[in-house]
């Protein structure tokens, strides 16, 4: 089993892949269970699970899914269980869980909203921007991500994530992303773990995952145009000063 939080439709769905096997009962509880908490300090009563990628659920997963929709409707809040796979929902169907699961949760086919990043024409620098479901934010020199970052901090109320976990640089016309001292959990940068003080750059698209929170980066490259410009002119002042 893998997993992680998205920011979609201002609010935090917890995405499942692959398949949820006996073994992975205790981690899917540990998991809901601290979603369930942020959610609730952070005013948010629909907790959707997406189940789009999910193979396979054991009945262990089945019986933890069902005693959790309990809990979370007795603190007036609903479980979803969003965009069941299509063989998942024949098995769910057939084996009745379904059934007596809408009687303490709902079913719901909602796709996943990706970000949807702007296309610029006439750059001089190139752009970073930061996608969180179908909201995107433009980027600007310094700026963070965090509980008490610049991009919807209100979202970002999560264990794990500092108040500024990574700050955004550009210089030389080039992007980068630097994790702060003070993001003591995971950070990864598309498959590549980051550590408190590391610095990466940032070309084209990426993943960038805060703890268990991901959010999406695209720097559109400048002009062409004005690249070749900065080239010769850098290699003008070159010759002058070999002069």
């Amino acid at each position: 089993m893998e997993s992680f939080l998205e920011v979609q439709q201002n609010q935090l769905w917890l995405v499942l892949l692959d398949r949820l096997t006996e073994d992975d009962v205790g981690r899917l509880g540990a998991e809901i269970q601290m979603w369930c908490d942020s959610a609730a300090k952070m005013g948010i009563r629909e907790l959707h699970l997406d189940l789009a990628a999910v193979t396979m659920v054991s009945s262990g997963s089945l019986r933890l899914l069902l005693t959790m929709a309990r809990r979370i409707q007795r603190d007036q809040m609903v479980l979803v269980l969003t965009n069941l796979s299509p063989g998942v929902a024949d098995s769910l169907t057939t084996s009745g869980f379904l059934k007596v699961f809408e009687a303490h949760g709902t079913i719901a086919s909602t796709p996943r909203v990706a970000p949807t990043f702007p296309s610029r024409d006439g750059l001089e620098e190139p752009q970073l921007d930061l996608g969180m479901g179908s909201d995107v934010f433009v980027v600007s020199d310094g700026d963070a991500v965090g509980s008490a970052g610049k991009f919807a901090p209100q979202l970002l109320q999560l264990r794990g994530i500092a108040e500024k976990h990574a700050v955004f640089h550009l210089g030389e016309g080039q992007w980068w992303v630097a994790v702060t001292e003070s993001a003591g959990t995971k950070t990864r940068l598309d498959a590549i773990s980051l550590s408190p003080g590391q610095i990466a750059p940032l070309r084209g698209g990426h993943t960038l995952q805060l703890a268990s929170l991901r959010v999406y980066l695209q720097v559109t490259p400048p002009r062409w145009s004005r690249l070749v410009r900065r080239y010769f002119s850098r290699i003008g002042r070159h010759r002058n000063q070999s002069h």
